[in-house]
């Protein structure tokens, strides 16, 4: 037992074994002067302790738990719903060989504002997993070992839900319905995920979304109609290091509060000329580079900057029309026919 350097009184599991259930678990050690069990807000863990299972124990010795931290403890199933633990505010599990989120399993945790799976081996989360959890403001399942399948119910009971991260949480497919319940999230983060389209219907609806982050999805070749709309106060979208070959005005409604749209290195060959104008009127910075019509990354977009003689877009809009102009990405064209023909006369 211990107080941190913030005066917060904690224990500390060191050479705890807990392997399954009915196996003894006693926590030793002497309180700090004028502190009791009572007075425990922090529970974590060291690696030399092996916690198969959560020992119940814990949420009934220490009644006013707030938060619990179990990492690198080869934590693997939640055997049971926790206990006693209507005072929890966050719970953090961290490398761990967790594989199953069961049903109900945070439901008497009412009170639970920040649960974070990092690197576990997840591969199920029931329907009703988060049941109870109304007042849960963030949420993360990161660097995840396995596939998940995430249900579209799986979020429905996070009403107050403001973040919720699933970078690299290993998900093939995102059902359209999954994040509607959301009408709270702020920000959204899919990056170095696997899946390859964005159905339509899938960032619909959603009020309060600021932030939506998508780096890294390597495999991602399409995105349907109408899969952004209803986003009013979205400011910021990131997709990078894609499949993306084209963009058109069908897949997105106009988002009005866009200020930041990043599209670095997919593989955009061709974008309908009026997509930024009717779609995002007040972007303020447009990051296009290392594609294949276009490698800019602008600043101070503007109508003005469309509209100019030799704006770096305009190849990408000819390509989607099917004949160059006068522009610069007609010059451009020129140009390599040009090359070709004197190389030809050379050679002959």
């Amino acid at each position: 037992f211990h107080n941190n350097f913030l005066g917060i009184y904690i224990c500390r599991l060191e050479n705890g074994i807990y392997s399954k259930v009915g196996d003894p678990f006693e926590i030793e050690g002497v309180h700090v002067t004028g502190r009791s069990d009572d007075d425990v807000q922090i529970v974590h863990s060291t690696s030399s302790s092996t916690l198969n299972l959560i020992p119940q124990i814990i949420f009934e010795r220490f009644t006013n738990l707030q938060h619990i931290h179990l990492i690198n403890v080869d934590l693997r199933e939640f055997h049971q719903p926790l206990q006693n633990c209507s005072q929890l505010i966050s719970i953090h599990f961290e490398n761990n060989d967790i594989v199953k989120i069961p049903e109900r399993t945070f439901e008497s945790c009412a009170n639970l504002t920040s649960i974070a799976f990092k690197r576990c081996r997840i591969q199920d989360i029931h329907p009703m997993a988060f049941f109870g959890l109304s007042n849960l403001q963030h949420l993360e399942i990161s660097r995840n070992m396995h596939e998940i399948n995430l249900s579209p119910e799986t979020f429905k009971p996070l009403i107050a839900l403001k973040t919720l991260q699933l970078h690299s949480a290993m998900i093939h497919t995102i059902h359209p319905q999954t994040f509607q319940p959301l009408q709270n999230l702020t920000h959204l983060m899919l990056g170095w995920n696997d899946f390859k389209v964005i159905q339509t219907g899938t960032f619909t609806n959603l009020p309060s979304l600021r932030v939506l982050d998508m780096s890294s999805c390597n495999f991602l070749t399409e995105i349907q109609p109408n899969s952004f709309s209803s986003l009013p106060q979205l400011e910021s979208i990131t997709m990078t290091y894609g499949e993306l070959r084209e963009l058109n005005t069908n897949s997105f409604s106009v988002l009005p509060s866009i200020i930041y749209l990043n599209l670095c290195r997919q593989r955009l060959t061709k974008i309908e000329r009026s997509f930024f104008s009717e779609k995002f009127p007040n972007v303020f910075t447009v990051d296009l580079r290392l594609n294949v019509c276009v490698d800019k990354d602008i600043i101070n977009f503007s109508q003005a900057v469309l509209n100019s003689k030799r704006h770096p877009i305009e190849e990408c809009f000819w390509r989607w029309e099917g004949s160059p102009d006068t522009t610069t990405g007609g010059n451009s064209m020129k140009v390599h026919l040009i090359v070709i023909l004197f190389a030809w006369a050379v050679m002959h």
